[in-house]
């Protein structure tokens, strides 16, 4: 069968701007929790790739008065591209409602009408898992990363916008059918356990 082939485009022409997030040392940090969730690699879940939020770090509220550029916008890649090399290229697709600063160890990504940003998210992803930024990477200090530059000029197959819509809304379908199963397994297993404790034990949790 004839396989497709697409043109490739490097990054840098189907973006309105690639910058990374920045540094923030304990003086930035709202040591309470109350402040505003910086995103750092920490929080893009393995494998899924989704947001989690069970681990934070929070930057002071006031600092939205100078930093508004910095504040996420919905539909923006964003790109770990420092970490350990194995990790390198690890991405996620920042989709949220509210105010959320990221680190400077992810770049955040807007695409231009050439591109969809779920389509880019889903191929830098099958990038990081062929181990193609772990080739690339500039190691230094027992870490390792692909700079905004590097980034920029990253070649990658570019179909037509209809094409990437249909493969971006193919993938997100198995995405979240992957998720259904993994809540339903998890029901299941939770019932299982309750049902073994009632067969050893002959009594039900709340019953001790």
């Amino acid at each position: 069968m004839h396989q497709r082939q697409y043109n490739l485009v490097a990054i840098k022409e189907i973006t309105n701007y690639l910058k990374t997030g920045f540094a923030a040392g304990k003086q930035d940090q709202d040591l309470e929790e109350i402040g505003i969730i910086q995103i750092r690699p920490t929080n893009v879940k393995e494998p899924e790739r989704d947001l989690t939020f069970d681990r934070n770090v929070y930057i002071k509220s006031s600092e939205i008065k100078t930093r508004k550029s910095d504040l996420l916008q919905r539909n923006e890649v964003l790109f770990n591209n420092t970490n350990s090399q194995e990790l390198v290229g690890k991405t996620t697709l920042f989709n949220l409602e509210g105010d959320y600063f990221c680190s400077n160890h992810m770049t955040r990504i807007v695409v231009n009408e050439n591109a969809d940003s779920v389509y880019l998210e889903i191929v830098l992803n099958l990038y990081q898992h062929l181990r193609v930024f772990y080739r690339m990477c500039v190691n230094w200090n027992n870490q390792s990363g692909v700079n905004t530059e590097m980034l920029r000029n990253i070649k990658i197959p570019l179909p037509p916008p209809e094409k990437q819509t249909e493969i971006a809304n193919h993938i997100s379908a198995l995405r979240t059918q992957a998720k259904q199963l993994q809540q339903q397994a998890a029901a299941e297993l939770a019932h299982a356990k309750q049902h073994v404790e009632h067969l050893i034990l002959g009594v039900k949790n709340h019953d001790f």
